[in-house]
């Protein structure tokens, strides 16, 4: 597949609106996720704070439906514009998560940043949904390369991504800024193509 020039350029006909699994429904985000958003990512604050503070609200906004709205809105008109693809992670009528894919169009480059409620952690559903959206990339979008990273304390990230079989690719020294002011180096991965990763029955439309 090739691809046309310019970062936000992306193949015609993309409608990829979700991707399921055996456990796991992602869909993109909607309006309408603001309630259970609010209350998923007010009790997450803490454990989410270290890895997304620069673009997290306080633990009182973060519990506001109408505060999550306007995040939200935002996010819809970047999927429409194909900045971001943004995915929210439902386990039967349960948000756990979400799974944003920022695209590189003209790279054919696909970078994964995700978060899964701890109360869903150690069961298997991020590897599950990265798998997924893995999966998707590189068959559907025709992905060259799809990359992830994290600050190097972020002990779950680098498992979870060494688990799936993404390859350390670089460390940019003081890349990560941590709440309290200080930096940290920031790791990045990669995977190149979709062979053996696990199965999970992922389909997508």
């Amino acid at each position: 597949m090739r691809y046309p020039s310019g970062d936000h350029a992306e193949p015609r006909g993309f409608t990829l609106q979700q991707i399921k699994t055996q456990r796991l429904n992602l869909r993109l985000a909607r309006r309408d996720d603001a309630t259970a958003l609010a209350e998923v990512r007010s009790k997450n604050h803490a454990e989410l704070w270290p890895w997304f503070h620069q673009e997290m609200g306080t633990t009182a906004e973060e519990a506001s439906p109408d505060w999550q709205r306007q995040r939200l809105t935002r996010d819809i008109d970047a999927f429409n514009r194909r900045q971001r693809l943004p995915y929210i992670i439902w386990q039967q009528t349960q948000l756990i998560g979400r799974i944003d894919v920022i695209p590189h169009w003209h790279e054919a480059r696909f970078r994964l940043a995700y978060w899964v409620s701890n109360t869903h952690q150690a069961k298997g559903y991020g590897s599950e949904a990265v798998t997924a959206v893995t999966q998707m990339a590189f068959r559907a979008l025709g992905a060259q390369r799809v990359t992830t990273g994290h600050a190097a304390p972020n002990r779950a990230s680098a498992a979870l991504a060494r688990r799936l079989g993404f390859q350390p690719y670089g460390r940019q020294p003081n890349a990560c800024l941590l709440p309290d002011g200080s930096r940290v180096d920031g790791l990045g991965y990669e995977r190149r193509d979709p062979e053996r990763l696990p199965e999970v029955g992922v389909r997508w439309r």
